[in-house]
């Protein structure tokens, strides 16, 4: 005998994926940007360049749904706002790599005033390039994990949907007229060559 199990949507890791796990990635980005820039580049490198292969990766599955599913524009988008924070990434990882070129020359401690002026705006183009990398990647994350838990909600509602009506109808037999055998298809297919 064959038990059917009734799929259940996951409501309550749902919520917690929407409202408590993706939150934190807001968290957790704004206090890698916070401390990033104070740290040396070979420590921002390999965690940068980490952060860019996820994010590309992410963009790419993303944009291999196709157009015609549906949720497909909340998945475009989410790729989109991925590349979009890819590319703030590679621009805030050149800075620190800007940044650490200034600190190694012997030609900027002569000249005092200029230093300053040029590592307070590397530092502020850093805190707009990386915090714009943070929010984009949290938007993109956001969209994208909240159209995958509608997907999967609606997929176990069709399962569900097609397990009650296969057992409420009775079984299907030949004599019913729907299903045909393949003897029966190439008749009707096949014009007879005693009529003619």
């Amino acid at each position: 005998m064959l038990i059917k199990i009734r799929r259940e949507y996951p409501s309550f890791y749902a919520a917690a994926s929407m409202w408590v796990a993706t939150p934190l990635i807001a968290l957790y980005a704004s206090l890698y940007v916070s401390g990033a820039y104070t740290k040396p580049g070979s420590v921002v490198y390999p965690l940068g360049m980490a952060t860019l292969g996820i994010t590309l990766a992410l963009a790419g599955v993303c944009f291999t749904v196709p157009q015609f599913v549906d949720g497909s524009k909340s998945l475009h988008y989410a790729g989109e706002k991925f590349l979009h924070s890819s590319l703030l990434l590679i621009q805030s990882v050149m800075l620190v790599y800007v940044k650490d070129a200034m600190s190694g020359s012997a030609w900027w401690p002569q000249h005092r005033g200029l230093i300053v002026t040029v590592q307070a705006t590397v530092a502020g183009l850093f805190a707009l390039t990386s915090g714009g990398a943070a929010v984009c990647w949290y938007w993109a994350f956001d969209a994208a994990n909240r159209q995958m838990w509608v997907n999967w909600k609606r997929r176990i509602e069709s399962i569900d949907a097609e397990q009650t009506v296969s057992a409420l109808a009775p079984p299907l037999k030949p004599s019913d007229g729907v299903l045909k055998s393949h003897q029966d298809l190439a008749k009707e297919i096949t014009p007879d060559a005693t009529k003619a």
